[in-house]
């Protein structure tokens, strides 16, 4: 797998002077890129913006229209109170399809630098806080002969799991390797930590390959050789449909 992350069209992104690894928050927050698509998919269903923040608990409203980051916990509570209005159990599912470069901040344009999957993991790996600090989470790689496995893990003993957190992540990895394949990446399996909702065919239908629930982590496990897959060239300004 090629070890490119160091590559001056990478780190060109974030330095010099860029807000980047050094200059992200220390406490454990979210990017506002990725809260914006869950408020996206909640309107979409029905909630306002407004009503999701209340639901949150969070009733500092125009404080909350200027945040950069959002603290993880208030996160978690928006994504509690996303499922509880929307009746959606499958929300992180409807969250991944609207992902798009900005979701994760100026992490997602350096991926689209990226010439092959392996390299785009390495570059979520070593810049990753730009969307989610450290502290509450981590990712995961671990490569065999046959399969690679791509994992989150909360490691956080202050905050609490979220399942549709969780799922939202796994789910928007695989959707945005998608778009940046051009192509199906042909999982093996879905692994996920929580117990299986009322319904696990949406899941089924989007991953399509068997889905775990009750598996003890949260991981796409896949073919070893995809790690090679040439990207796309993708025009920053697309969305993904």
């Amino acid at each position: 797998m090629s070890q490119n992350p160091g590559d001056l069209s990478i780190r060109a992104i974030f330095a010099p002077n860029h807000p980047g690894v050094d200059d992200v928050q220390s406490k454990s927050s979210v990017g506002a890129g990725y809260v914006a698509g869950l408020i996206e998919v909640a309107a979409s269903a029905g909630v306002a913006r407004e009503s999701l923040l209340r639901a949150a608990g969070l009733l500092d409203i125009e404080s909350a229209n200027t945040q950069a980051r959002w603290p993880m916990a208030d996160v978690i509570a928006l994504f509690e109170a996303a499922v509880a209005l929307t009746g959606r159990e499958d929300l992180g599912l409807a969250f991944a399809r609207r992902v798009r470069p900005g979701t994760f901040n100026v992490l997602g344009y350096a991926l689209m630098t990226c010439r092959t999957l392996g390299e785009a993991i390495e570059v979520a790996q070593h810049f990753r806080r730009l969307v989610f600090d450290i502290g509450y989470s981590e990712m995961r790689f671990e490569i065999n002969d046959q399969e690679a496995r791509l994992g989150w893990h909360v490691v956080s003993q202050d905050l609490p799991y979220c399942r549709s957190l969780a799922e939202s992540l796994i789910a928007s990895w695989t959707h945005f390797g998608r778009w940046m394949a051009g192509v199906e990446l042909g999982l093996k399996e879905v692994l996920f930590l929580h117990p299986a909702p009322s319904d696990i065919r949406p899941y089924a239908a989007f991953f399509a390959c068997p889905v775990r629930f009750d598996a003890g982590e949260n991981t796409l496990v896949f073919a070893r050789a995809l790690l090679d897959m040439p990207l796309m060239q993708a025009d920053e300004t697309l969305h993904l449909a």
